[in-house]
């Protein structure tokens, strides 16, 4: 993935600000630049990209790794992301929002480029479509047999026990 053009195609979309609620174009603040200029350093040296945030609440990390995912499956055919949240509460109403936003502001750009539904986000392409869903933690069991090329798990600390993480980690590629 060319970090430098996720940068600047998601510069280009709009997400709604977390104060305002108005919608603005996805420009990095100071800490995901930070962030991001580290990620592009370990995917030049690793090829891929694994990382864990520990942060401050609210500097706008979940916002910039779901970003990631999003344009993670725009660029990419046969893709399968999945957020995971830690309560279906902030699944819906927080972690979704930005790649919704961001989704509908493609289809504004590119009529048809994303089908967004209710957990879920369809990309389409013409060797099979991508996918970027949407579960918390007591339901990723459901990730039993799935093949991830992107995974966000938020708030991982608050997950119900161990069963969460062994049954979702094995499934990324």
């Amino acid at each position: 993935m060319n970090l430098d053009r996720c940068q600047q195609l998601l510069s280009k979309l709009q997400i709604k600000h977390r104060d305002s609620g108005v919608s603005v174009p996805f420009v990095f603040n100071p800490n995901q630049l930070k962030c991001h200029l580290l990620v592009k350093q370990h995917y030049e040296k690793h090829g891929s990209i694994r990382i864990c945030v520990l942060k401050a609440r609210r500097v706008g990390m979940s916002s910039y790794i779901d970003g990631l995912a999003t344009i993670h499956c725009v660029a990419r055919a046969q893709t399968h992301a999945l957020i995971v949240a830690h309560l279906k509460d902030v699944a819906d109403k927080g972690l979704f929002r930005v790649p919704r936003d961001l989704a509908v502001s493609l289809n504004d750009k590119m009529p048809g480029a994303a089908d967004v539904r209710t957990r879920s986000i369809i990309f389409p392409h013409t060797s099979g479509s991508s996918n970027l869903d949407i579960a918390t933690a007591g339901s990723v069991g459901a990730g039993r047999g799935l093949t991830l090329s992107f995974l966000h798990l938020s708030e991982a600390a608050s997950y119900p026990g161990q069963k969460s993480f062994l049954s979702i980690l094995p499934s990324v590629s």
